[in-house]
């Protein structure tokens, strides 16, 4: 007996579900990438009078942005693939804007864990576009590990000031629709995009994902605690420096007749500070001066909450503000990136996979031939180089004939189209500078030739 598979209004209130349910864990994470969560443990060590407030730390944008600045996609390459084919890839990816959509797409895997990429055609050009996390879900066969429905959700009005309704895009291996909710369910709106891939054109990411299941973990996490305690301790330092950084002064035998004038009327402030002195009756009183409170403690917890934020995170000491005067040589750079970098490599692996993956749909979506071989993503090196570094080795391996000019000026950042277009200057250059009397004289040695071979060798 054959199972009745799920409608599409079926399919849509499971997805709508599962957005649902992911959105509360997914919020908090939000709120502290955008600086909006509160110190669930404040403790600020002074009187309630005097309290001004949290400092808040946002370590986690910089951890993010730092991350995500640094993967760089640098081509996508059809393997085995003509020039046509790469440049058709290159084309996708500048229409799609997928360098701005892969950054988007990127922070949202490392916030709260997880990041969509969709493959749609607009106006019969295929393009690849981040989905929000908190508006995208998918449902995933645990047996071979594929998409079988997406779907996008989000609330829209046909035109301003009209009622907002929940709109969706349905993903399916054979087809893509859009609906809009009504009151008696999820109704079509336009055509349905027939395109028979046989897959989801709808790829999912879960970071750091085990094979427990199709969950991923936010990149956040595991600096909550330290992050959370860093701000703690400033905020103290902050209270405590407010009430006490500046000497407090004591007045000893003032009396009440000292605060006002000879009428008997509190006297102005400006007098009272003026002549403090003469405000003293009694000629055994004494004026003195506390010694302000002392704040190398809080330096030093702070020094250590951004030594273990550090090792948490990979990030080096100098990216989190524990830095001297003088720059750093490159030596000491490249040692203090370096399991920052080998991190970065590791997350360009994981990450390749799911680009490449909407990239090959891409390809099969704008021309309908299926690979046997998904598109490579190539990557930016993710350590911090500098340009005459990455030149020098280039002309070094150029020199002994490991690599060709093509692969200089991939390593250079440039893409297909560039290299098309370069290598079409260098071909018109060349041919412009063959000095016609030395092909004159080619072409007459060639006509000598004879079968025992070139003009004045022996037979």
């Amino acid at each position: 007996m054959a199972t009745e598979l799920p409608t599409d209004n079926e399919l849509l209130e499971w997805h709508k579900q599962l957005i649902t349910n992911a959105q509360a864990e997914d919020n908090e994470y939000w709120d502290l990438y955008n600086n909006d969560n509160e110190i669930p443990y404040l403790n600020i060590n002074t009187s309630p009078n005097n309290r001004i407030g949290e400092v808040n730390v946002n370590m986690y944008r910089k951890f993010v942005n730092t991350k995500n600045d640094r993967m760089q996609i640098r081509a996508l390459i059809v393997p085995g693939g003509s020039e046509d084919d790469n440049l058709l890839m290159e084309a996708i990816r500048q229409r799609s804007k997928l360098d701005s959509e892969f950054g988007m797409f990127n922070i949202d895997r490392l916030v709260p864990g997880h990041g969509y990429l969709s493959i749609d055609r607009i106006n019969e050009q295929v393009r690849i576009s981040a989905r929000s996390p908190r508006k995208t879900s998918v449902l995933i066969d645990e047996w071979t590990g594929e998409v079988t429905s997406g779907a996008v959700m989000w609330k829209s009005a046909r035109k301003p000031g009209a009622e907002q309704k929940e709109a969706a895009i349905l993903y399916t291996p054979q087809y893509t629709k859009n609906f809009v909710l009504e009151r008696d369910g999820w109704k079509q709106v336009g055509e349905t995009f027939q395109h028979n891939l046989g897959v989801t054109p709808l790829v999912a990411h879960f970071n750091q994902r085990t094979s427990d299941g199709f969950t991923g973990t936010s990149g956040l996490k595991d600096l909550v605690p330290i992050v959370e305690s860093l701000s703690d301790s400033l905020s103290n330092m902050k209270s405590v420096m407010r009430a006490h950084g500046s000497p407090w002064k004591y007045i000893s035998g003032l009396t009440d007749l000292d605060l006002v004038d000879d009428k008997g009327q509190p006297r102005k402030k400006l007098d009272m500070y003026q002549d403090m002195l003469t405000l003293l009756g009694d000629a055994q009183a004494k004026v003195g001066q506390l010694l302000a409170a002392d704040a190398s403690n809080f330096q030093t917890a702070t020094t250590v909450w951004l030594e273990i934020a550090s090792g948490l995170s990979n990030l080096p000491v100098r990216d989190l503000g524990l830095s001297t005067a003088n720059p750093p040589a490159e030596g000491a750079i490249i040692a203090s990136e370096i399991s920052l970098v080998r991190d970065l490599e590791s997350d360009c692996t994981q990450v390749g996979v799911t680009v490449s993956q909407a990239a090959t749909i891409a390809y099969q979506m704008e021309t309908g031939k299926v690979l046997d071989v998904p598109v490579r993503v190539e990557w930016q090196d993710p350590a911090t180089p500098t340009v005459s570094q990455r030149t020098d080795a280039d002309v070094k391996l150029k020199s002994v004939g490991a690599i060709s000019n093509e692969t200089i000026w991939e390593n250079q950042g440039k893409d297909q189209a560039w290299i098309a277009r370069e290598k079409a200057r260098l071909a018109a250059e060349m041919a412009a500078q063959v000095d016609p009397t030395m092909s004159q004289i080619t072409q007459g040695l060639a006509a000598f030739a004879t079968p025992y071979g070139e003009l004045g060798e022996a037979a």
